[in-house]
């Protein structure tokens, strides 16, 4: 804590002049106690973050390239970021399926869904909720088979 001692400029200082150096250690107090409290909220803040750490994939899929790219999540703050490139394991048929369940930390209250890129000119709706990252809706114009190693890239940012 910064403060300005009367001390050390003698003792023959005019009134006034002990009146302003007393202000200017309430003011310099008073600042320290803001600067305190707002690190105080970021810490709160980012106390609950997360780095980089793969997330399990069901039995349904795999990593694209073991090693490389492989599904990982991260939070900071509020923030979530999930990442990976991915493939079915068997060919899916049109409906939603799990890609991971998510852990509770970075599960989100409310669904949120992305359009993400598949194989060739396809594409797929990627959605985070109820605890679980789900595909839907893989193909071009409408949705189709998701075959065996279709290449799938996983990419949702939400706010918890």
């Amino acid at each position: 804590m910064i403060n300005i001692d009367l001390l050390s400029f003698g003792k023959n200082l005019r009134p006034s002049a002990v009146d302003a150096i007393n202000k200017i250690n309430e003011i310099i107090n008073a600042t320290n106690g803001q600067i305190e409290s707002r690190l105080t909220a970021l810490e709160a803040r980012f106390s609950n973050d997360i780095d980089w750490t793969l997330l399990p994939l069901s039995s349904d899929f795999q990593s694209y390239n073991v090693g490389q790219n492989e599904l990982k999540y991260k939070r900071t703050g509020n923030v979530v970021n999930i990442s990976g490139q991915i493939k079915p394991t068997l060919e899916l048929d049109n409906s939603s399926h799990v890609i991971a369940t998510l852990p509770a930390s970075i599960s989100p209250s409310v669904s949120h869904s992305v359009v993400c890129n598949g194989s060739s000119k396809n594409t797929f709706m990627l959605s985070a909720s109820g605890g679980e990252l789900k595909l839907a809706r893989y193909g071009t114009a409408s949705s189709g088979t998701v075959p065996v190693n279709a290449f799938l890239v996983v990419e949702i940012t939400y706010v918890l």
